[in-house]
């Protein structure tokens, strides 16, 4: 009677395996097939692997107990389990956001924000491997979160719901190739919204070229070196990504960067002059953004919406002015090598250029979502009564000229993890468990 209540429990085990191994296995060629580009072949392919590596480790775990007596068998069956609840939670993390793909709400954006991300990334990463910088060369995944910020989860960081900070399991989980872009729900009605896929795509990239300790010591020693107290400097570095990301964004969408930044953070004075803990106060980042684009010989002025930074700051406190002073001489830190004969960020992108796209060239997506933001503001500013009929019809101009100008040919690149990864995770699973660190 024993045998056979451990025989049962372990078939079931091996049952809910099996199943589960079939819907993934399901869900991965229904995504492949849907990838025409083979734009997210790489991500696929290594997230495929990790699933089939850690179902083969708990194929062979659940073989391993045949024979223990009944309550072992029950007992690993039971840890068994657990795994494969955690495995679940986990295959539905990258579901979501790959099946999104599916909506035919959101579709159109989503095919638009791919090309978008894939403007602002490629020529990033590709002269970044020309100066010798290595890169896992897999571009981020936009998807639609239903919060008004827009947010990057870069590949070097994995959200507390999957894996507890300082876990084995989050080490792990680090050594795939997969970040996400996070789009603002007004996106989907208002496809402009695309210009701070940029900046985004500006935090995968620096995570992903190991400059961000590099680029925040930067930040440090360049605005000690142009009269910076060390606390200043010290509050500077730690703003360094947002900077870092600022400064990339305003390199790649020249024209649109800081007038979109405008929108998000207008706001009364006191609000505008009030500190972030990971961005400078609103005032502070535009004056850096406006110092930027006068050494760029743009015209900042038309990206402000009159806005008057100078009577902004002439009302500010001291300790606002001084934040200010300073952006200037970082606006000229950013423009010098990260680092001993190191790289130069305006090095990693180059403006789309404003005239007509020719054909279906790299930078096509970033010059026409320009384009869009500056005909949407500008028809806002001069009509503020246009109608919801009109943005609408903007916005399906937008997505059907991405369409037209998307660029051609296959996007898949970097290399898939190997399914010892998967075997890895269900080690790290476990031995997080055995510490008591979740999981």
């Amino acid at each position: 009677m024993a045998d056979a209540l451990a025989y049962s429990r372990r078939r079931r085990l091996e049952a809910q395996l099996s199943v589960h191994g079939e819907r993934v296995e399901s869900w991965l060629e229904r995504r492949e097939r849907a990838d025409v580009l083979h734009q997210h072949r790489t991500q696929l392919r290594s997230i495929g692997n990790l699933l089939r590596g850690f179902l083969d480790g708990l194929r062979d775990d659940a073989e391993a107990v045949a024979g223990a007596t009944t309550e072992d068998v029950y007992e690993a069956c039971r840890t068994l389990e657990e795994d494969l609840a955690w495995l679940q939670r986990l295959w539905d993390y990258f579901r979501q956001r790959f099946d999104q793909r599916d909506d035919p709400d959101l579709q159109a954006l989503l095919r638009a924000a791919d090309d978008v991300a894939w403007s602002c990334y490629s020529p990033a990463v590709r002269r970044a491997e020309q100066m010798g910088l290595s890169t896992r060369d897999v571009c981020p995944l936009p998807f639609v979160e239903y919060f008004i910020s827009p947010a990057a989860t870069t590949g070097t960081w994995v959200p507390d719901d999957l894996a507890p900070r300082g876990s084995r399991l989050g080490q792990t989980l680090r050594q795939l190739p997969l970040a996400f872009v996070h789009l603002p729900a007004e996106a989907v009605i208002s496809p402009h919204w695309l210009v701070f896929v940029a900046h985004e795509v500006g935090h995968c990239v620096q995570h992903e070229l190991g400059l961000v300790e590099p680029f925040r010591q930067h930040v440090q020693t360049g605005l000690v070196a142009k009269g910076a107290s060390p606390s200043e400097a010290e509050d500077w570095a730690g703003w360094s990504e947002e900077v870092f990301a600022d400064a990339f964004a305003a390199r790649l969408m020249p024209r649109s960067a800081t007038r979109a930044l405008v929108e998000f953070v207008r706001a009364p004075a006191a609000i505008m002059v009030r500190r972030r803990i990971l961005h400078p106060p609103p005032l502070v980042r535009l004056t850096f953004l406006a110092a930027l684009a006068k050494q760029n010989e743009d015209e900042a002025s038309t990206q402000l919406a009159g806005l008057d930074l100078a009577a902004l700051e002439a009302a500010s406190p001291p300790e606002t002015c001084r934040l200010c002073d300073l952006a200037h001489n970082l606006a000229e830190v950013v423009r010098e090598p990260i680092g001993q004969g190191g790289v130069k960020l305006a090095a990693l992108g180059s403006p789309a250029g404003w005239a007509e796209p020719q054909g279906r060239h790299i930078a096509a997506p970033r010059t026409l979502v320009e384009r869009a933001m500056e005909r949407w503001m500008g028809r806002v500013e001069q009509s503020p009564a246009a109608s919801a009929e009109t943005l609408a019809k903007d916005a399906e101009g937008l997505l059907r000229s991405l369409t037209t100008y998307r660029p051609e040919g296959e996007r898949a690149s970097g290399t898939e993890s190997a399914q010892a990864l998967g075997r890895a995770l269900r080690d790290a699973v476990r031995a997080d468990r055995q510490a008591g660190a979740g999981g």
